[in-house]
């Protein structure tokens, strides 16, 4: 049976800048984010407003947003056009969060072409701007929704405090109202058990760490998303260098554990990749948390120079495509969970034909 068209299924069948595998450090951290809420003035939060409240702002924001040059070409989705599946294939992709897939009327995401740009109106906040590179380039993802910021902030009347500074309907987002965060992939930190401690110390320095998905998702495939706690009481710039200096302790301990792996148990660790890149390239039943442990040791042996090839950009696509709304989405045909294990595992072959030797 072919999906209902919503215009999702053009979107999640392109390439998205954040997973080409290159930029900083891109081996081990797959993305750097910045987020930044901002809420219209005198206007209730979107979670206290009505439908006529919601749609006014939606009205307001959305062709503000897209004056601006980084909006050019972008697509924009309202979540009561959306269909289940195509909710689901945006979450996914990182494009929009869970909450925003539970919204109704006047909600909705602008996403830019290349996919490293989105733009939420009336989620938590009224608006919820992020960008997104690949690698640890949170500097980069900074000067761009700055620059939309400062745009934004020249035709919208936003809800700023000189007390507090921006205003939020969460209390850890009051200040600058910037979350700043990486996803990092830590197998040899969890292989030699000393995750706990790691991320421990990522706690003390004012921390929080999530999964794949961020807030109440769980932690699969050895990745972890790492983002500031709260943003009051420091300037834009401190945050970016307090999460870039947490994500830079993070690769020294993993870059160390590796180490100790190839030391102690060099031999077992080079047949776990090659076991996981065998699995892969001959499996005909692939559920997604096999996918994610296994491409989680590719991973790792691209990083360790075990293996060369499939490349991280592949790797990433992967990460996404393998995921259950975009298979049915890749497939345009609703499939029951057995259907898409299968349907994985296919895909997975395909892409890594030739690479195993």
């Amino acid at each position: 049976m072919s999906l209902p068209i919503d215009g999702v299924r053009e979107l999640a069948l392109r390439p998205a800048g954040w997973l080409s595998g290159r930029g900083p450090h891109a081996d081990t951290v797959l993305s750097g984010r910045v987020r930044l809420a901002r809420n219209l003035a005198r206007i209730p939060f979107p979670q206290a407003a009505g439908d006529q409240v919601r749609n006014e702002v939606l009205s307001t924001v959305k062709p503000a947003a897209m004056e601006n040059d980084y909006f050019r070409g972008a697509a924009f989705f309202a979540c009561q056009d959306l269909s289940p599946l195509g909710k689901q294939a945006l979450v996914e992709r990182r494009m929009a969060s869970p909450d925003l897939a539970g919204m109704g009327p006047g909600s909705g995401v602008l996403i830019g072409s290349e996919q490293s740009l989105s733009l939420m109106i009336n989620e938590e906040d009224h608006v919820r701007l992020q960008s997104m590179f690949s690698g640890l380039d949170l500097l980069e993802a900074f000067r761009v929704v700055d620059q939309i910021d400062d745009q934004l902030q020249e035709i919208l009347d936003c809800a700023y405090s000189e007390e507090w500074g921006f205003l939020t309907a969460c209390p850890t987002n009051v200040g600058t109202g910037l979350r700043a965060s990486m996803l990092i992939h830590l197998p040899a930190l969890v292989l030699t058990r000393q995750i706990d401690e790691a991320l421990k110390a990522m706690v003390q320095v004012g921390m929080t760490v999530r999964g794949l998905y961020g807030e109440s998702s769980e932690v699969a495939g050895h990745l972890f998303q790492i983002s500031n706690r709260t943003s009051l009481g420091s300037t834009e710039l401190e945050i970016i260098e307090s999460v870039e200096r947490a994500g830079r302790h993070l690769l020294e301990s993993e870059v160390r554990a590796r180490e100790t792996l190839m030391e102690q148990a060099g031999r077992e660790t080079e047949d776990k990749v090659w076991r996981a890149l065998g699995i892969l390239g001959s499996a005909r039943v692939l559920n997604s948390e096999e996918f994610l442990n296994l491409s989680s040791a590719v991973r790792m042996g691209l990083s360790l120079g075990l293996i060369q090839s499939p490349g991280l950009g592949v790797l990433n696509e992967l990460l996404v495509l393998t995921q259950p709304a975009h298979l049915q989405l890749y497939c345009d045909q609703a499939m029951e969970a057995r259907e898409r294990d299968i349907k994985r595992a296919e895909i997975v072959r395909e892409r890594i034909k030739g690479w195993i030797t």
